[in-house]
């Protein structure tokens, strides 16, 4: 934790869950936040994952598929009252 509050903490899109330390020797090994910790040796570089990029929530196109949708089933069930009552 020491290690990346010295280097400016956390971004908004971090993954904080997925952080790795790599040693030079190459080997990586996963930080844990509350069990045994791998030690950043000098050369060692600390990876931080990235969140995956989310699309934002757009009304419009969310309002135009509910319209869609609800169209269609009025068309079905308008269909099945004429079918029931003909």
């Amino acid at each position: 934790d020491d290690v990346i509050k010295n280097a400016g903490g956390y971004t908004p899109d971090a993954q904080k869950n997925n952080v790795y330390v790599k040693h030079l020797n190459g080997r990586s090994i996963k930080y844990k936040k509350y069990w045994r910790n791998p030690k950043v040796l000098d050369g060692s570089i600390v990876i931080v994952g990235k969140k995956p990029d989310q699309e934002p929530f757009d009304a419009t196109e969310y309002a135009k598929e509910v319209t869609g949708i609800l169209a269609n089933l009025a068309q079905v069930l308008s269909l099945v009252f004429l079918a029931t009552n003909s």
